[in-house]
């Protein structure tokens, strides 16, 4: 899967699910943080993601016409392979759940 595809992929889940998984939503518990976050990769995966993809380390959040979209920076090739497990997943999901803290 090249980058692009990864992209679209990653946008279009996002854009087809009935609440964001980007958008910070003043009342939304964790619990339903992190069940939204979870449906969402779990339809990623569906569509041929690996949560082990380095790409994730390297995607950025920008507003396209006032919504959250995922990027990959330009050159956005992963520089080294990432182990295969749920921590790059886990930290979107906390800069999500706390988007004020510092990283």
């Amino acid at each position: 899967m090249n980058n692009q595809q990864f992209i679209t992929i990653l946008n279009s889940v996002a854009t087809a699910m009935k609440s964001a998984p980007l958008q910070p939503v003043a009342g939304r518990s964790e619990a339903e943080a992190v069940e939204l976050w979870a449906e969402f990769l779990r339809r990623c995966v569906a569509q041929g993601v690996s949560v082990g993809d380095p790409r994730w380390g390297l995607l950025e959040v920008r507003r396209a016409g006032g919504k959250p979209r995922f990027q990959l920076p330009a050159g956005g090739a992963p520089a080294a392979e990432m182990r295969d497990d749920f921590s790059v997943g886990l930290a979107l999901l906390m800069s999500v759940l706390h988007p004020d803290d510092d990283a």
